[in-house]
Order: structure tokens, then C-alpha cells, then sequence
């Protein structure tokens, strides 16, 4: 299946708050709980890859 480069320059020009709306659609049918999702968050926290302070916000 080939990526159509139409929809990878939109996506390219997102902005946050078109995205975010995305990801909490397909969080809600995804098979993938949402202690996945946190534990990864708090994984990559804890490899400063991301703040902490921030990460715990945005998990709450």
C-alpha cells in the first residue's frame, strides 16, 4: 500500500490542535489500553525525553 504524498504534505502542516482531536478519537477504538499509552509516557519522562512536570499534566 503506497502513501499518498497528498495527505503526507497536509499532515506535515498540522498543528497541534488539529491533532490532538485525532489521537483522543482513535484512543477511544483502539485495542491498545490506556496504561500503555502511560507507561510510555512516564518511560520516556524518565529518559528526559519529555518534562516531567508537563507529561503529568497532560496524562491527568
Amino acid at each position: 500500500m503506497a502513501i499518498d504524498p497528498d495527505f503526507t504534505n497536509y499532515a506535515l502542516h498540522l498543528g497541534y490542535f488539529e491533532i490532538f482531536p485525532g489521537f483522543i478519537t482513535v484512543d477511544q477504538f483502539t485495542p491498545i489500553p490506556e496504561e500503555g499509552t502511560l507507561l510510555t509516557i512516564c518511560y520516556l519522562s524518565n529518559q528526559h525525553v519529555f518534562n516531567q512536570v508537563l507529561a503529568m499534566g497532560i496524562c491527568l
